[in-house]
């Protein structure tokens, strides 16, 4: 199986999530695409209505710094003072990702941010993705298929099949579930409920205005 021993890129991880998890976004979409012939992942990872406690802010001008250090990575900041999404952007340059982009997606009252990557197979950034590329076959013919991670609150994908295995932890043995896509499948969507989120633009008012004026979203009609 092409995988590192490298932690997921989970709700956990990613964020380090405690508790009030709901006031942090609502749901995490993430596409994979695999190309087998280069052996990458094009990645699209969509926050969906993110809330202010993601930014550790609140005010315009403290989420427009957090949103500037999103996506400006040669800014430093000191650990201490940290917002989740600064450690979620640090994670993600450091796991390998590449041609790393980051986009707003604004509704009338909530923002979703969107991160597309690249990753190669085998590196963390491709592996925190919770999907797998795996190889199965003998004397050089066999074939590619994609493995999704499973948690308990996610839809598995279509016309996957269940496995279980045993992975160590560190509370002893656990069963895990993985699906398995079709062989000729090569590209999949995962999507995992979080919670309710408080809205962004309903939290902070006037934040919308100072991202149009960064250009970072369009006005409203």
């Amino acid at each position: 199986m092409l995988r590192s021993a490298s932690p997921r890129w989970t709700l956990t991880v990613m964020l380090g999530l405690t508790t009030g998890c709901f006031e942090h976004f609502e749901r995490l979409e993430t596409h994979v695409a695999y190309q087998s012939t280069t052996q990458r992942f094009a990645v699209e990872r969509r926050l969906v209505n993110i809330g202010p406690a993601l930014l550790g802010c609140d005010t315009v001008d403290n989420c427009v710094a957090a949103f500037d250090r999103v996506l400006d990575p040669s800014q430093t900041i000191r650990p201490d003072r940290m917002a989740l999404s600064d450690k979620m952007m640090r994670r993600l340059r450091d796991s390998g990702a590449e041609q790393i982009e980051i986009s707003f997606e604004p509704t009338l009252s909530s923002l979703d941010v969107v991160v597309r990557y690249e990753a190669t197979v085998g590196t963390e950034a491709a592996d925190d993705t919770g999907v797998l590329a795996e190889w199965s076959g003998r004397r050089g013919r066999g074939r590619y298929r994609l493995v999704v991670d499973a948690e308990p609150s996610m839809a598995p994908p279509s016309h996957a099949t269940t496995r279980r295995h045993a992975r160590k932890t560190p509370d002893g043995l656990v069963w895990v579930d993985q699906w398995v896509l079709p062989a000729r499948r090569r590209s999949v969507t995962v999507n995992t409920p979080v919670g309710e989120a408080e809205s962004l633009f309903t939290q902070i008012p006037g934040l919308r205005g100072a991202m149009v004026e960064r250009g970072w979203l369009e006005a409203l009609p």
